[in-house]
């Protein structure tokens, strides 16, 4: 059960997903803001976690559909799990014009849904073999929760709470041109999820020491 669960929220639903997610968005700010949500975590998805998976090799996924150690539609998947955690803290909301304090409450929700839905996640990956890590955050002895534990709850809240931030301050300024805001709401989530994975890193290098 839980693999064809898995193989259904990992091939099958990000596309369905970007495809509901951009019309609501274009129904409700327009196709900028859409396009916006749906590129970030896309370009997020494939470069980020290529350079992690294929290069530095911390980690990788031991399934089919692949580009190296990690999936064709890496981008895609990641692009639907960011806009599930967006919509599920913001569909009912305006979003414009937000106060400060209303930006960071969406920012930290979309964080903890984020954080909570990818711990789950990957959790389920190590333990059907799916994933494998091989960073300083992991001992051969740690079980695939404590293995989860160790980065998902952290790392994943600061990717939606930055990408959930980088959108709202997006859609505040209507402005500035598209390309802009999404090479800069990608420099601020890719920037922030690895100064949050390197502190994971250095920390456990410490313990160990």
């Amino acid at each position: 059960m839980q693999k064809h669960f898995m193989n259904f929220w990992i091939y099958v639903y990000p596309f369905p997903a970007l495809y509901y997610f951009f019309q609501h968005w274009s129904g409700v700010h327009g196709t900028d803001f859409a396009w916006f949500l749906i590129l970030v975590p896309v370009l997020y998805g494939y470069i980020m976690p290529g350079i992690a998976v294929n290069v530095l090799k911390k980690w990788k996924f031991n399934t089919p559909f692949r580009i190296g150690n990690y999936y064709a539609h890496h981008g895609f998947k990641i692009s639907g799990n960011m806009n599930t955690s967006f919509f599920l803290v913001s569909f009912a909301t305006v979003l414009y014009p937000l106060t400060w304090a209303q930006m960071a409450t969406l920012t930290i929700a979309c964080g903890c849904v984020q954080g909570f839905l990818v711990w789950y996640h990957d959790t389920l990956l190590i333990k059907l073999g799916k994933l494998e890590l091989s960073n300083v955050l992991v001992t051969a002895k740690m079980s695939p929760e404590e293995k989860a534990y160790s980065y998902a709850p952290e790392c994943f809240f600061v990717l939606g709470a930055s990408f959930a931030l980088s959108a709202l301050i997006a859609l505040q300024y209507p402005e500035v041109s598209l390309a802009i805001k999404i090479g800069l709401g990608y420099l601020f989530v890719a920037t922030t999820t690895s100064v949050a994975f390197g502190v994971l890193e250095w920390r456990a290098k410490r313990r160990r020491a």
